[in-house]
């Protein structure tokens, strides 16, 4: 029934996602799977005056992004995962979102003055089989596709891809990123962010984000660092290279 699978997934907020379940949310199977965490969403520095979320889901980043910038677009899809989210953020007090039930292709493809500080995309890694995606051109939104009006309506794009993404090709496939950063969450890789900017930078930043038990450390490696970590297999540092 329906109040038995809302007392299921209200029961599995409480470590995930904290705050929803404090505030006795409603949630969908689907959503709350695909939902980032509240710890790796918190952890997210980007901050300014608008931030444009092409893939709200259940809002998780939403929330966390309406607290760091003025004014927040998210966009969602679904009918009824859009009445949910905008149920849940009305119980969260959150007054500077606006959630439109639209596509990001849609969206996107209107004609607009709008820019924005932040374009976030969390693309949907189902295929319509059901199957994990890896690719992004596999995933929906397909942000390869989009990465023009993006690139125009953006000053900083943020992508957040699957684990098991090839980061080499990922390199390969946007000349503008800035930063590639690997999150971990309690030993588990759980998410691959690609921050793009507005042109090729110096030199990529590599980074891994460390959270366990609430705490967070980034560490930081450079190419040439990398090129000569690899390039000695006698340095001890090798044995943690994977």
């Amino acid at each position: 029934s329906v109040l038995a699978t809302q007392l299921k997934y209200l029961q599995k907020s409480r470590e995930k996602l904290p705050t929803f379940f404090e505030n006795h949310c409603l949630f969908l199977p689907k959503a709350f799977e695909q939902a980032s965490s509240e710890e790796t969403a918190i952890n997210r520095s980007y901050q300014g005056e608008t931030c444009l979320d092409l893939t709200c889901g259940l809002g998780v980043d939403t929330l966390h992004y309406s607290k760091k910038f003025d004014r927040v677009v998210a966009l969602e899809s679904d009918p009824l995962l859009a009445q949910i989210t905008q149920h849940n953020l009305q119980k969260l007090s959150i007054s500077n979102v606006k959630l439109l039930n639209q596509r990001a292709e849609d969206f996107l493809s209107q004609p607009s003055e709008w820019t924005f500080d932040l374009i976030y995309v969390d693309p949907d890694r189902r295929t319509h089989a059901g199957k994990r995606a890896i690719r992004l051109e596999d995933c929906q939104p397909n942000v390869l596709e989009l990465l023009p009006i993006l690139c125009q309506r953006g000053k900083c794009i943020l992508i957040k891809a699957s684990p098991m993404l090839d980061l080499t090709e990922a390199i390969r496939t946007f000349p503008s990123l800035q930063k590639l950063s690997v999150v971990s969450v309690k030993n588990e890789v759980k998410e691959v962010l690609l921050e793009l900017g507005p042109s090729a930078p110096k030199e990529l930043i590599r980074e891994i984000q460390v959270i366990r038990r609430s705490e967070f450390q980034a560490f930081h490696f450079s190419e040439s660092f990398l090129k000569e970590l690899v390039g000695n297999p006698a340095n001890p540092e090798m044995k943690y290279i994977y």
